[in-house]
């Protein structure tokens, strides 16, 4: 059985006021050949709300190896990635997607899949 090429990434956007994980530790801690798919954290500026605080934001992505799923390589960039989202669970403004997409998945006539990860919010 042939296996399927898929790009799986997960992105997040935090609060700027929010604490943040060691995103440099994460990084180091990870395989060298997947370390360069680690990005940020990079910081966006969106004005000032209603009482004068900055309404930053933070991102981070860590990206598709690009392997063939099911192999030795893809398994392992994914536990590092649901490593990588497990780091943002606990802080309160945040939204942690992973995204399946492009390689054969699209040629199967599949649209992306985007799956969002947490953290859980409780209904007001």
């Amino acid at each position: 059985m042939m296996s399927t090429i898929s790009f799986n990434a997960v992105l997040v956007t935090a609060s700027s006021s929010d604490p943040l994980p060691d995103m440099e530790e994460f990084r180091n801690s990870a395989p060298p050949w997947l370390r360069p798919l680690i990005i940020g954290p990079t910081w966006s500026e969106m004005g000032m709300s209603r009482d004068g605080d900055i309404n930053g934001r933070v991102h981070y992505a860590f990206l598709s190896e690009g392997s063939k799923d099911g192999r030795d390589e893809a398994k392992e960039a994914q536990k590092w990635r649901d490593r990588f989202a497990e780091l943002f669970v606990d802080i309160p403004y945040v939204d942690i997607v992973q995204v399946r997409y492009g390689g054969d998945h699209r040629w199967d006539g599949n649209d992306p899949d985007i799956k969002y990860l947490g953290p859980e919010r409780d209904e007001e």
